[in-house]
């Protein structure tokens, strides 16, 4: 991480800090915000496995967010989640700038699947992401609003 350094003992904001370092270090200088901002998240979704060891040492995945449906959406969208284990979670939408625009879930959920409906109803078209964090644990997927 040359450009950005982590200070924090958040796992979550680690990988989050080391993904943008890494984007930015691996960029061509003349690309522009939105390309940068696409490859982080692009990198954060594709990389970004929540996993739990459980006390006898065994990899369990702590959660699984699927992408939302339908996407492209006008003007709801419903988002599936699946959780290993009884959590703290919290589901949060973003717009292109880094802005958290919504808060769908925030509070602790028990273990299975879960389905949430985004109303962006009021919201400008363009590209959005959700940000699901359950413990330390983040994933993040690409939506598209098209009003």
């Amino acid at each position: 991480m040359n450009r950005i350094q982590s200070k924090t003992n958040d796992s979550a904001t680690r990988v989050f800090l080391q993904s943008i370092a890494q984007a930015i270090d691996g960029s061509n200088a003349d690309a522009t915000y939105e390309q940068l901002l696409e490859n982080v998240f692009n990198h954060l979704s594709d990389n970004a496995e929540a996993e739990l060891t459980s006390d006898d040492g065994t990899q369990l995945k702590k959660f699984h967010l699927e992408q939302n449906y339908p996407n492209p959406f006008n003007p709801t969208t419903t988002i599936r989640f699946s959780l290993a284990e009884r959590t703290f979670v919290s589901l949060a939408i973003y717009n292109t700038v880094g802005q958290r625009v919504a808060t769908l879930v925030n509070q602790d959920l028990p273990a299975g699947e879960t389905s949430v409906t985004w109303d962006a109803s009021g919201f400008a078209s363009g590209i959005y992401f959700m940000k699901m964090q359950a413990g330390n644990s983040v994933q993040i997927r690409k939506m598209i609003l098209m009003q």
